[in-house]
């Protein structure tokens, strides 16, 4: 191998690369910690990454020998090894192929594609961890200060991440120091993070990579407007319907993905086409929507082609029961594009009847005093005139018909 790549750059930046046995000799120094699967390691002139190349390998050594037996805990150890990887490195050049050498190593140990969920969180993790910059000013190529993440992993598929700036890092031995004035002062109350995040999963982490959430541009159509999202709209707007928020809709899935991938194997839910999803009380149909925008992220290798892996999801996949018709109409404008499934502005081809697989049929409130016995509703706000909506909650009632007589229910159906 060679040690330059050439003179003008040993001139101009020392540029020298330490050969690869020099490389392991100074790492069997500090043995131990190089197989520490969550030990951190700075390299602050990383150059094209053969010091931390080398201690990712002996970490997914430790991840292999601990947790080979279980695919989930496997990528997500895999994971917090790379994530407890530092550098800084002064030429461009030498810092993406430092990013490329890693991800090559990572992606290679857990058999990834770059269009993996997992690959694209470990290409994020890399951006944000392999720094542009200057070691000794501290400053990144383009001025700022240098932040590092410092990551942890919270177990069943969850990372923490705080923000540290590098130069009050570098304090830390000064303020420590015997008969200092902060001697006696914890590190906790000294280092606090420039920013804390909440808790994330490889699914948020991929989405944070560029362009990590967007949909594939083989169709002409989208599922998901974001200028701006139409649904958040009309979830802050004051009125008697109580519309989920899209933050919080993805927030409640985001757990449903951890829970499934925890019961199955590390299994990811979104990319498994025989699943099917029922909002049995959709409004804005933003469950709905979200749900076949992951699906549609997840199954992308199981069906290439765009409009047949979108037409499959919506028609084998997704299904809603309105509780009002203009809330029904609502839930297919937001998962068809269209108000009727089978219309010409629909983005689901195949489906026989306008409805979809959102479905909606009116109920009427079946009183017992004042109140629906079903339900609930107060008879003196929902008892109205023919032609108006009446809220009544089909799938509450037919639920409740069936626990209470299964002969009557089972007959009906």
């Amino acid at each position: 191998m060679n040690h330059i790549k050439s003179k003008q750059r040993v001139a101009d930046h020392g540029e020298i690369f330490t050969p690869a046995w020099m490389v392991e000799a100074m790492l069997d120094l500090v043995k131990g910690e190089t197989e520490r699967i969550d030990s951190r390691f700075l390299e602050s002139a990383c150059g094209d990454g053969n010091f931390l190349v080398q201690v990712l390998r002996r970490k997914l050594a430790a991840v292999e020998m601990k947790y080979g037996k279980s695919d989930f805990e496997r990528q997500h150890y895999a994971l917090l090894g790379l994530m407890c990887l530092y550098g800084i490195e002064l030429l461009p050049d030498n810092i993406a192929e430092c990013r490329a050498n890693l991800l090559e190593v990572f992606a290679e140990y857990l058999n990834l594609d770059p269009s993996d969920d997992l690959y694209r969180a470990a290409f994020y993790v890399l951006s944000q961890n392999l720094v542009h910059g200057d070691a000794m000013t501290m400053r990144t190529h383009d001025a700022k200060a240098i932040t590092f993440a410092e990551w942890g992993y919270l177990g069943k598929g969850r990372f923490q991440r705080r923000d540290f700036r590098f130069d009050s890092l570098t304090q830390s031995a000064a303020y420590s120091a015997e008969d200092s004035l902060f001697a006696h002062l914890g590190k906790h109350e000294i280092f606090t993070p420039a920013k804390t995040y909440p808790p994330m999963t490889v699914i948020e982490l991929r989405c944070r990579s560029a362009g990590g959430c967007s949909m594939s541009g083989q169709a002409s159509f989208t599922l998901r407007s974001r200028n701006p999202d139409v649904l958040t709209c009309i979830a802050n707007l004051s009125n008697d319907e109580v519309f989920t928020p899209p933050e919080f809709a993805n927030r409640m899935l985001d757990t449903l993905t951890e829970a499934w991938a925890a019961n199955h194997k590390g299994a990811n839910l979104w990319a498994d086409q025989t699943v099917k999803f029922l909002d049995p009380c959709t409004k804005s149909g933003v469950f709905l929507r979200e749900i076949t925008s992951r699906l549609t992220q997840g199954l992308e290798r199981e069906i290439p082609n765009l409009e047949k892996r979108v037409n499959h999801i919506l028609t084998k996949q997704v299904f809603g029961i309105g509780i009002t018709q203009i809330t029904s109409l609502l839930a297919r404008r937001s998962v068809y594009c269209s108000k009727h499934a089978k219309g010409e502005h629909s983005i689901a081809k195949g489906f026989a009847t306008d409805d979809g697989n959102i479905w909606f049929k009116r109920m009427e409130h079946t009183w017992a005093g004042d109140k629906c016995k079903f339900c609930g509703a107060g008879k003196s706000v929902f008892d109205r005139a023919e032609g108006l909506e009446t809220d009544a909650d089909t799938f509450r009632r037919d639920l409740s018909i069936a626990f209470q007589s299964p002969t009557r229910f089972l007959k009906a159906a």
